[in-house]
């Protein structure tokens, strides 16, 4: 199991990379910004919207809810909604993180995926990898 310290840690490098992301991408026009890409995601505007999405999904997953579908691209027309809206999902992860404890840490975590599947890790693994950008490989 990683440590509460080390999860908190890690949560704390990723909010810094993002803020680097964030500022990398204010120096781009709104043109640049939605301009369709060769990428995972269509644009960056749909890269970021991904991030800050998987980011929520998980935060939801922890708070015990399953969302149906992640946030819609749409949702984020600039770079400052994007912004906003990740500010939102990482004060309320850091709210998240302050309250747990190392015991809770141990306990299993269900959720239900996009697919409709159920899946079950414990939460100190949910957390590791959704502060690593690791992905949990889904098998039962």
């Amino acid at each position: 199991m990683v440590p509460l310290s080390t999860l908190r840690e890690l949560f704390e490098y990723n909010y810094w990379a993002r803020n680097r992301q964030i500022e990398a991408c204010g120096t781009l026009t709104q043109e640049q910004f939605l301009r369709p890409r060769d990428n995972s995601f269509s644009s960056l505007r749909d890269t970021l919207a991904h991030l800050v999405g998987a980011e929520y999904l998980w935060l939801e997953r922890w708070r015990g809810r399953s969302p149906r579908a992640m946030l819609a691209a749409e949702e984020f027309p600039t770079l400052a909604a994007a912004r906003e809206r990740w500010g939102t999902v990482e004060r309320e992860v850091r709210e998240y993180l302050a309250d747990l404890t190392e015991e809770v840490l141990r306990y299993p975590l269900s959720y239900v995926n996009l697919k409709g599947e159920t899946w079950t890790y414990p939460l100190w693994q949910t957390l590791f990898t959704s502060s690593t950008t690791k992905p949990i490989t889904e098998a039962k």
